[in-house]
């Protein structure tokens, strides 16, 4: 567990305390506090980083322009407003620079990673996860009550009867459970943050903006079939719903 497996595993585990720190440290007052968790976040950021994995990198912007969003929405907004020229100069040099550097080995190799793979010849990490999609889909569609469990994901490589490798996890639960069992799994991911939502605190609000990036991660990748990643957020957001529910009146903890 100590080494996470692999590096898209790696990266996704770190996207919640890379968000939570940032919240610590947008809200902290004291200069050294500051400080130390800035150095956290460099330091977190870092490892992302060198992770390389793409499905990370984005799911920590996401994470993080949340948790800005979450504090500062209303002045972000105002200065969008106001100084929107400047934001779209700065989305364009973006542009500018990617188009300009996406002949270079380095984009070429690290960010659209395009090299072809070992599974599929003359297809790279691009092509194969729309490959994979496909052929998840269609599986949904041939069998909408699912294939059964383990004939999909990484769990079927080692299924004698052969399965379904997608690196869509929400494809992956459709194609072993069918859409009911897909429809099951997102209505529990949606009740588990409607409940979060609920909690006005600084913790539900870290869980909340990880989980979407999570979201954005899980349709790259199997996000949630890592052990450590989906203990990670789990089990903080089973702490978070005992708060939640100590917090309700008698009558409504009884209810539910």
């Amino acid at each position: 567990m100590s080494t996470l497996r692999e590096p898209n595993a790696l990266g996704a585990y770190l996207i919640l305390p890379a968000a939570a720190l940032l919240a610590f440290f947008l809200k902290a007052q004291a200069s050294r506090v500051r400080y130390m968790f800035a150095l956290s976040l460099v330091l977190h950021l870092t490892a992302i980083f060198l992770t390389f994995s793409r499905s990370a990198w984005l799911g920590a912007a996401l994470a993080l322009g949340l948790v800005v969003w979450w504090r500062f929405g209303r002045i972000v907004l105002h200065w969008l407003r106001r100084f929107w020229p400047v934001a779209a100069g700065l989305v364009l040099v973006i542009l500018g620079l990617a188009v300009a550097l996406r002949d270079t080995a380095f984009f070429q190799r690290y960010i659209v990673h395009s090299e072809p793979t070992e599974q599929v010849a003359d297809l790279d990490s691009n092509d194969l996860h729309l490959l994979l999609a496909k052929e998840g889909l269609e599986g949904i569609a041939d069998k909408p009550f699912g294939h059964g469990p383990g004939t999909a994901g990484l769990v079927s490589i080692r299924n004698p009867e052969g399965g379904q490798l997608t690196e869509n996890y929400y494809i992956q639960i459709g194609y072993e459970v069918g859409v009911i069992g897909l429809a099951v799994f997102v209505a529990l991911n949606v009740l588990v943050y409607i409940r979060l939502r609920r909690l006005n605190s600084d913790f539900a609000a870290v869980l909340g903006v990880s989980f979407w990036a999570y979201v954005l991660t899980n349709m790259l990748l199997h996000t949630w079939s890592n052990e450590a990643v989906a203990a990670q957020w789990w089990l903080l957001a089973g702490m978070a719903l005992v708060v939640l529910l100590r917090a309700r009146p008698a009558a409504d903890t009884d209810v539910a």
